[in-house]
């Protein structure tokens, strides 16, 4: 996926476009069978960011990836984005800073979050953000993305004296 431009959030009349980002939101309510009862689950985003850039172009390029996890109705979530993300149950978030490479390579990001009780659904984000604006954006990348749920069940614990 190349990022292309910068866009302002549909919730924020007259905001300031400062990051390409590509959300994706995933139900979780299907998975609880697997996530439930003792133990924990967690969830875990990765991706590879590229940028394409030649060495040393400003302004450098923070890549993210993000996982923000919520209760309730996913439908209504976009209405008020991003102002809500106050009302995320828990996250995690993995960046990286480039200003461009003499020979491009691809970097691994990955966030985890532990998948807390009553968690609907999960909003994850990719992003490359320009940290000066207005900025064009060119040659930057994200590849291969992956989003991982891993349950454990609680370990007997022994407490010896």
């Amino acid at each position: 996926m190349q990022f292309v431009s910068p866009g302002a959030d549909e919730a924020v009349p007259g905001g300031r476009a400062i990051s390409c980002d590509v959300f994706q939101l995933v139900d979780l309510r299907s998975l609880r069978p697997a996530a439930a009862g003792e133990g924990e689950a967690m969830l875990e985003l990765s991706a590879d960011f590229r940028d394409g850039r030649a060495s040393g172009t400003q302004p450098s390029v923070t890549f993210m990836v993000q996982i923000f996890l919520f209760s309730g109705d996913p439908a209504i979530l976009h209405q008020a984005w991003p102002n809500n993300l106050g009302e995320a149950l828990a996250s995690g978030a993995a960046f990286v800073h480039t200003m461009g490479e003499a020979k491009p390579e691809w970097h691994r990001l990955g966030a985890k979050s532990l998948v807390p009780p009553g968690a609907d659904f999960a909003v994850i984000q990719l992003a490359a953000r320009p940290n000066l604006r207005p900025a064009d954006l060119d040659s930057l990348y994200a590849d291969a993305v992956t989003l991982t749920l891993t349950t454990r069940p609680d370990l007997p614990v022994k407490v010896v004296e």
